[in-house]
């Protein structure tokens, strides 16, 4: 058989959907698009070379304890339900997960714990009504909240690690720069 005869076979049985089956590369499957965009993100918002290394350290770090997905260049969607923002490494405050501006703000339509007093430390976002529990099975410390869901009669109540109900949260707008997440493992967000 002729080359020109072996090449449209080839193609044939390619189009016929037999034949050739093209694999990507190693390099092509390490260099995905998403972690283009998450160090682009960080890039383009100013952090240095060493703060993207770090805040994408933290990153992994989150997925690899907790499970789920990286979301942003500095947010992971847990597999258990909820949003971890992290902070860039030397910081104490998060950043909006889109531009990477500082911004400690709870999104309307959440109940976001923060793992430090005053808003600081990693943010946990709550937004669809269930029971989360507190990433590391609780955080023991001084912390605070804000819950600023969108009904009035939302509540966020907060349960010990035998689900024994120790606290409940003033409806929205409300919040506690200076709330006890000793005795907290989970949060019923409404």
């Amino acid at each position: 058989m002729n080359a020109r005869k072996a090449l449209a076979l080839a193609v044939a049985a390619t189009a016929l959907g037999g034949g050739l089956v093209f694999a990507p590369s190693a390099h092509a499957a390490s260099a995905s698009p998403t972690a283009a965009h998450f160090e682009a993100q960080a890039r383009n918002a100013g952090l240095t070379t060493a703060q993207a290394t770090g805040l994408q350290r933290r990153v992994d770090t989150t997925v690899a304890q907790y499970g789920g997905k990286q979301v942003a260049a500095n947010s992971v969607q847990l597999a258990s339900g909820g949003t971890l923002v992290v902070t860039v490494p030397g910081e104490n405050s998060v950043r909006n997960p889109h531009t990477l501006q500082p911004d400690t703000a709870c999104p309307y339509g959440d109940f976001c714990a923060y793992k430090g007093t005053d808003y600081t430390g990693y943010q946990f976002k709550m937004g669809a009504c269930g029971t989360y529990e507190l990433p590391g099975s609780g955080w023991g410390g001084s912390g605070s909240w804000i819950n600023n869901q969108t009904q009035s009669w939302m509540t966020g109540l907060m349960y010990d690690h035998h689900m024994n109900f120790v606290y409940q949260t003033p409806p929205p707008p409300s919040s506690d720069p200076n709330g006890n997440w000793k005795p907290i493992w989970y949060i019923n967000n409404c």
